[in-house]
């Protein structure tokens, strides 16, 4: 990983969360099988600060320290055990979902389906249908990228039909 990449990564996490939070996620670094609450929740804030960064940022500019934060996390996910795992693994499928929608729109495709489906079978191991139908949905939107029409039918209608995926009213699967 680039010096960027991980400055930014670093200025990113530290910006989202205060010095408990850092500190909890850098023991649960070190010690993934004491991950707590506390810790999911501040990784989920630091995922929040990228999408909205997202917003304003190219994706290019985000990608680095985005796909740093995934291995962190997964690599976190791996050693975690106990009540928070499930929990984690949502977030790590979320990480993965947004990593997969950045490199997607810069068009390194097989990268993105390659994270897409890491997202999907996070969300599967914990029964997640919403985050399972979001990755069937980049998927979808992938496929149009590349104008492939069956494609883009067939993962819409695959997200459509996710068994347990929560719907908003825009047609498209909830997020957290």
């Amino acid at each position: 990983m680039s010096d960027f990449a991980d400055l930014a990564r670093r200025a990113l996490r530290d910006g989202a969360l205060n010095a408990d939070d850092r500190s909890r996620v850098d023991r649960s670094t070190e010690q993934p099988s004491r991950v707590d609450a506390g810790t999911v929740e501040a990784l989920g804030r630091v995922l929040a600060a990228y999408r909205r960064l997202d917003d304003v940022l190219s994706p290019e500019s985000l990608i680095p320290a985005t796909l740093a934060h995934v291995e962190d996390v997964t690599r976190m996910l791996k050693g975690a055990r106990g009540p928070y795992r499930e929990q984690l693994t949502a977030v790590a499928s979320e990480f993965a979902q947004f990593g997969g929608w950045m490199l997607a729109q810069v068009r390194r495709d097989d990268e993105a389906v390659a994270l897409l489906t890491q997202a999907l079978e996070l969300a599967d191991a914990i029964d997640d249908g919403t985050l399972a139908a979001q990755a069937l949905n980049f998927r979808g939107y992938l496929a149009r990228r590349q104008g492939r029409q069956q494609g883009v039918a067939r993962w819409y209608a695959a997200a459509a039909h996710t068994p347990g995926a929560v719907w908003r009213r825009s047609g498209r699967p909830t997020t957290r």
